[in-house]
């Protein structure tokens, strides 16, 4: 019989004789069951070195049946010590697998990384170079507190040291008010790329907030200061939209020995439309910048397509991007963008006159998706939570558990809790079967021990869409689903964390038609080549 992830230790290759025979033949006979038993207990089993799974596509799921019985050659280390349940268990090795327990769901950072990270860390290291404002790109995120909610256990579900915690809730000039935490009550968190915080805000009465500010990124030394209600959201410079530093490559004019001419940065030399072509074997940053367009603008890009566009593998020769600003010359801000890509088709993002927030052409925002609480339909039960500080049993070690285990059949569908692209979907040998799929703006979500892959790397996803199979494969103390919800790749606890809905991430209603007569006038403009300046 037919079953995945699971070894029996069941001996069904042995009918009982029971003829009368001598005594001698009896021992001998016996010998050579002792020898095959030991042999077949303590053989190493075969396995598939390779540790990249192909793509199995997901019309081999059958929905008439979710327990599709296959063999799995890389079965679950559970499954290699347990055996049977009806047979005799070895004592030692029940230890040992007890001990697991805060050992799997583990993977390195270099598993998880998004695939486009390298990209990016060059282009904002550029781009930080000019433009010392972006030292930090950083973004508020909102929690609301729940009954039974401290300031502590708010911090340890945004994964926030607890060191910072203290800091903030021990400050001497506003104890109380930190403490005093009310159901209904909003908090307000701002965090840079890195996760660190830098700024913190609870609200203290109808009209008034205390704000914390970080005075050192190496110190964790707060500023506060009473203000008014919502006054963090309408101080906030929008780093997105500015142009005013330039290339340090460009800054520096030259001067040519034969002409006497200055040289002209490129940047200055643009018209209110930039059209972008990639030539082969040219990178998408190096074609934008030789069209004109900073370091600073590239990375606004990227971040705006993170989660629609994956730029190492999705943009190739021939592809074209078309950049619209809002005045001539190519300054002010950038109204509008537009992809052209072989693989994805045309992909778009519009400003929104009234926020200064872009939207796809359907009004959802670009950089922000609605979440799915749960990444399986139906009934669920949890049986691990997300636990920052989680000890090991034995050695009093911290081990994380970084996400939530839900205890599901092996073969329950896993479905993708938002819209995305599939950054890795493979093998390793703690975390079986894996998917990471990288979401709008700062989200990424990881799903481990699965028993059948239905995506592969570079596809998209949809809210709902499913994506896996939940199995028992690698370092798994029994069939579950390890599930991680990361926010700029930390681990946050996704069963608590405030997540967008979507009327959190759609053109109000009542905005919605101003926005869509934008929409149109800025589509005429993005294919007016008209607006184009030839560099010279």
């Amino acid at each position: 019989m037919k079953q995945e992830d699971y070894i029996s230790g069941k001996n069904q290759n042995f009918d009982s004789y029971v003829s009368p025979i001598s005594q001698k033949h009896l021992y001998g006979i016996l010998s050579v069951i002792v020898i095959a038993s030991l042999a077949a207990i303590f053989s190493p089993n075969v396995k598939n070195t390779n540790d990249d799974v192909a793509f199995e596509d997901s019309s081999h799921i059958s929905s008439n049946n979710p327990i599709e019985e296959i063999i799995d050659p890389k079965v679950s280390l559970t499954d290699i010590l347990m055996g049977d349940a009806n047979n005799s268990k070895n004592q030692t090795k029940n230890t040992e697998l007890e001990n697991l327990d805060n050992y799997d769901d583990q993977l390195t950072e270099s598993l998880l990384v998004d695939s486009d990270n390298e990209i990016d860390k060059k282009i904002r290291n550029l781009a930080q170079e000019v433009d010392k404002s972006l030292s930090t790109q950083s973004k508020w995120f909102a929690e609301d507190v729940q009954k039974g909610d401290t300031i502590s256990s708010i911090f340890s579900d945004l994964n926030i040291p607890y060191s910072t915690m203290i800091a903030i809730a021990d400050h001497k000039d506003v104890k109380e008010d930190i403490a005093n935490l009310k159901p209904g009550q909003q908090l307000s968190f701002l965090l840079d790329d890195n996760n660190l915080l830098i700024a913190f805000v609870t609200q203290i009465n109808k009209t008034e907030q205390i704000r914390f500010v970080r005075e050192d990124l190496n110190k964790n030394e707060f500023s506060v200061v009473v203000e008014k209600l919502g006054s963090h959201l309408t101080d906030q410079k929008s780093k997105e939209s500015q142009i005013a530093h330039i290339n340090k490559a460009n800054e520096n004019s030259t001067v040519n020995a034969n002409d006497q001419k200055e040289e002209i940065p490129l940047y200055k030399q643009r018209g209110r439309l930039v059209v972008v072509n990639i030539g082969k074997g040219q990178a998408f940053s190096t074609a934008a910048l030789a069209s004109g367009l900073t370091y600073t603008e590239i990375d606004q890009i990227s971040r705006l397509f993170k989660g629609r566009v994956q730029f190492s593998k999705h943009i190739q020769p021939g592809d074209q991007m078309r950049v619209l600003f809002s005045e001539a010359k190519g300054e002010g801000k950038i109204d509008a963008i537009e992809f052209k890509l072989a693989r994805l088709g045309v992909i778009s993002t519009y400003r929104h006159l009234d926020d200064d927030k872009y939207y796809d052409e359907k009004g959802s925002q670009s950089s922000v998706t609605a979440f799915l609480r749960f990444p399986v339909n139906g009934n669920v039960r949890i049986s691990s939570h997300f636990n920052p500080n989680r000890r090991h049993p034995v050695t009093g070690q911290v081990r994380p558990h970084n996400g939530t285990d839900f205890a599901v059949r092996i073969g329950t569908p896993i479905i993708a809790p938002a819209d995305g692209i599939v950054d890795k979907a493979t093998y390793s040998h703690s975390a079986g079967y894996y998917i990471v799929i990288r979401h709008k703006g700062s989200y990424s979500t990881v799903y481990m021990h699965l028993s059948k892959l239905a995506v592969k790397a570079g596809q998209k996803v949809k809210l709902g869409e499913v994506i896996a199979r939940s199995g028992n494969t690698g370092l798994s103390t029994g069939p579950h689903l390890h599930y991680e919800l990361r926010l700029n790749g930390r681990p946050v606890n996704a069963m608590r964390v405030k997540l967008p809905t979507k009327e959190d991430v759609t053109v109000a209603q009542k905005q919605r038609q101003k926005f869509i007569n934008n929409v149109n006038a800025f589509k005429k403009d993005l294919h007016n080549d008209k607006l184009i300046s030839k560099l010279n």
